[in-house]
């Protein structure tokens, strides 16, 4: 069948009528009554007005966590839950729990949320009774454990744009720490800060890759937090080069991770001071699974690709990326979201360097493609809350990564490496 789209909700709702009361025999029990008069139906029609004023009053006991649609003449209501929760999770819960059964919304076109259906009209008065207690005790021990259990299923992200002081370690310090100070960060957050972020993208690899401050800085920010902490960093190569890395730090201030660049950025020459990285690096913090890439590497769909098939479900890419190209970064950044079904953190920095221009524009952006939060173009902290189950529940309704063919998605040579990486990591 091909309905127009702006027809589709009445003719659903005209096949769900036809399945439920067919037109004849509907019609002809309509007449009956009709015909019988109000002394047949009067009575008939007051108890169903009792018992549904009788439900209604009771269904008010879920209080804040729902919306009950108004009903009048109808022998069901339509409760919307304060949940992201598919109806048929908690309609599972319901039954097999509780005993009870009420019918997902989703059987009648309502997908934008969790409506559950609950009918009464041929229940007898105490056995409604009885139905309805198990109903409401049913959502709320579910919303209850539900709102304990999702604790564990979030991570509050704090994405650090600022302007980076050239080569001066120690100023930039005092701005991150200036930064998040000025929030009440959570504990066991995620605090993202951009490529180079001490020095600004110099290729001057003899002055500026000293693990001497940077690290301590990263790990001092990472144990006051109590947060995950991803930061630039340079150090040196064996054949005399830089590495451009991002360094990963655990709550405890211990080394968590240390992932190089793969793709120099040539165009700009910086191939010629630093030197490749030669695979992709996951940790897992919290319940989620981290990949950091930097700047370039965005124009690089195999390599997010190979993290994803590894397990990664939220990427962190932080950069200095220039003004002239920012139409292509916020593209990339929710392209490489969407293309994965997974979070996509892109922390940029603001102001300029003795080359370039810089435009911030970081985004946080959700495995639909939709930006959660952006940073403009002025410092500041850029802020979001990911949600593990939101993730999930995207990937099993959506299922296009289950349909990648094999013989066409790159491998990683190193799979072993990127499985997760050991508490202690030396650099490559």
């Amino acid at each position: 069948m091909v309905v127009p789209a702006h027809l589709l909700a009445p003719i659903k709702k005209i096949q769900d009528t036809i399945l439920i009361c067919p037109p004849v025999i509907s019609q002809y029990a309509a007449w009956g009554a009709l015909e019988a008069g109000r002394k047949f139906w009067g009575p008939k029609v007051e108890q169903l007005a009792s018992i549904r004023q009788m439900v209604r009053t009771q269904l008010d006991e879920l209080g804040s966590k729902s919306f009950i649609a108004p009903a009048q003449g109808a022998f069901y209501f339509l409760v919307k839950l304060d949940t992201q929760a598919a109806p048929m999770t908690v309609i599972e819960h319901l039954i097999t729990q509780h005993k009870v059964a009420a019918m997902p919304g989703t059987a009648f076109g309502l997908d934008d949320g969790c409506h559950l259906r609950t009918a009464y009209a041929a229940l007898p008065k105490d056995q409604l009774q009885e139905g309805i207690t198990r109903f409401i005790t049913g959502v709320k021990s579910y919303l209850a454990w539900r709102s304990t259990s999702r604790l564990h299923l979030l991570m509050k992200i704090y994405g650090c744009q600022f302007t980076i002081q050239w080569e001066a370690p120690e100023a930039n310090f005092q701005t991150v720490t200036d930064l998040l100070k000025s929030a009440d960060v959570k504990p066991d957050s995620l605090i993202v800060l951009p490529e180079m972020f001490a020095t600004g993208f110099s290729m001057n690899v003899a002055k500026i890759a000293d693990n001497s401050l940077t690290t301590p800085f990263l790990a001092e920010t990472a144990k006051r937090y109590h947060s995950w902490v991803i930061g630039g960093h340079v150090a040196k190569a064996n054949d005399g080069r830089g590495l451009n890395q991002a360094f990963v730090l655990a709550p405890s201030g211990e080394q968590a991770g240390v992932y190089t660049k793969i793709h120099p950025f040539s165009f700009s020459g910086e191939n010629k001071s630093y030197a490749p990285g030669s695979s992709i690096q996951l940790f897992d913090a919290g319940p989620f699974r981290i990949c950091p890439l930097i700047c370039y590497d965005l124009r690089f769909p195999e390599i997010f690709r190979t993290a994803t098939q590894d397990g990664a479900n939220v990427f962190a890419v932080i950069a200095n990326w220039p003004k002239p190209r920012t139409a292509h970064w916020l593209t990339l950044l929710q392209a490489r979201a969407i293309e994965n079904q997974a979070y996509v953190i892109g922390i940029n920095r603001t102001g300029e360097d003795p080359k370039l221009h810089y435009p911030g524009c970081s985004i946080i952006v959700s495995p639909q493609g939709e930006v959660m939060a952006e940073g403009g173009s002025v410092p500041g902290l850029v802020t979001a809350d990911i949600d593990l189950e939101s993730l999930t529940t995207w990937r099993t309704q959506f299922p296009a990564l289950q349909d990648m063919r094999q013989p066409f998605v790159p491998h990683n040579s190193t799979e072993a490496e990127s499985r997760a990486i050991a508490p202690q990591v030396e650099p490559e």
